[in-house]
């Protein structure tokens, strides 16, 4: 089957108002974040074989396969400090992404035009995970400075409610960013080189050549009254 479209992304946004988990070990501005590139293995010498490997093989996405993914996860960090007034301290955003692209096991045996626009599609679909991935972080610091900017409320419960509010209204922002992205993305992905030449492949699979044995010449004869 010819896939002509990006994988979904896969995401899990939490909110957690007290004793807020710890990821991540680099740094976004005043977001935390890491990022792991994983790799599933593809084989194939032609374009469509590559690309009906990529559609067998690659991540699982809303229960199908997809041909590169990224999976997101989200926490924050701090605590809720209750004097006169609830402050949040500590407090900050953490992500962290894990991105899954194909990688040929071999390049033995694949044509150079083949490799190049394999070479080719690769980086887009780096390109296009890695983008979702900017989309989220730029989320994410939204977050971070409008939580940041709450001033102390009279009860946590309030205060929490408040962090809830910014969360989810962001989260919807997020969301929409994603999906324009990703609509005007899937009408490219059909034009990809390596897309085009697994159409082409498809629609006119290459000749094989055909090797005889002598006891195949012998029945031929025979069928042929020779």
């Amino acid at each position: 089957m010819l896939w002509t479209g990006w994988g979904n992304r896969v995401g899990r946004i939490t909110a957690l108002a007290a004793g807020f988990l710890v990821i991540g070990n680099m740094a976004y501005a005043d977001v935390e974040t890491k990022t792991e590139i994983k790799h599933y293995t593809i084989r194939g010498k032609s374009a469509a074989d590559i690309v009906s490997n990529m559609d067998q093989r690659g991540p699982i996405v809303d229960g199908s396969h997809a041909l590169a993914s990224i999976e997101q996860d989200f926490s924050l960090k701090g605590r809720l400090v209750k004097t006169d007034r609830c402050r949040i301290k500590g407090f900050g955003v953490v992500t962290k992404f894990e991105i899954t692209l194909p990688k040929l096991r071999t390049t033995n045996g694949v044509p150079a035009r083949t490799l190049k626009n394999f070479k080719r599609f690769y980086k887009k679909a780096e390109s296009h995970e890695l983008t979702h991935r900017k989309i989220y972080l730029g989320c994410a610091k939204r977050i971070d400075q409008k939580v940041r900017a709450l001033r102390p409320s009279k009860t946590c419960s309030v205060l929490e409610d408040k962090v809830s509010a910014i969360i989810k209204k962001e989260a919807q922002r997020c969301e929409a960013q994603h999906f324009a992205f990703d609509q005007k993305e899937s009408r490219r992905v059909s034009r990809l080189a390596l897309m085009r030449q697994a159409l082409k492949e498809f629609r006119n699979p290459p000749k094989r050549e055909i090797v005889l044995t002598d006891l195949d010449r012998l029945m031929i004869e025979r069928s042929s009254g020779r």
